[in-house]
């Protein structure tokens, strides 16, 4: 075979091996070298209608999930606002420091912070944010136990306020 012979060989074999990569065959998935056919479709049963009950009347709207949500309580330099606020049990408040200075949101009685009966990790309430919050910082809680609850800032006790849960 003569070398003109060999060189146009390999060029075919090369052009043909691109073919193939191009083409998809020797592109396969690393670890899956299983060629799946297409699924099979069941023509025979009736198409579903998602939107219809048994009956073949259209369902209303799915039954509402109950959501929990969540108030914002702020903290200017004159006191809190709202000063009061109703929520649900397994609601959440946010205490939002908007004051100039720090704050410290807990349970009444001040110093205790014993009023609300869950425990918290500071040994206290669990209605206790156990540390002083910067201007602009906040602390979040989720109520779970109903009642009225009052509050105030550890860091100025005259600002005082109270959360009915539901």
């Amino acid at each position: 075979m003569s070398n003109k012979s060999i060189i146009i060989l390999v060029v075919l074999v090369l052009i043909a091996a691109a073919a193939l990569y191009w083409s998809g065959i020797w592109r396969q998935p690393v670890g899956d070298s299983t060629i799946y056919p297409p699924a099979a479709t069941d023509n025979s049963k009736p198409a579903s209608n998602p939107t219809s009950n048994p009956s073949g009347t259209p369902a209303g709207p799915p039954p509402a999930v109950p959501t929990k949500s969540t108030t914002v309580i702020t903290l200017t330099d004159s006191g809190w606002s709202p000063k009061t606020a109703t929520i649900k049990k397994g609601d959440s408040v946010v205490f939002q420091n908007n004051s100039t200075a720090g704050m410290w949101p807990a349970s009444a009685p001040h110093p205790q912070h014993d009023a609300y009966p869950e425990k918290g990790l500071c040994g206290g309430s669990l209605f206790d944010s156990c540390a002083s919050i910067s201007s602009g910082g906040s602390w979040t809680i989720q109520f779970n136990r109903t009642g009225t609850w009052k509050f105030h800032n550890h860091l100025n006790p005259s600002f005082t306020g109270s959360i009915t849960v539901q």
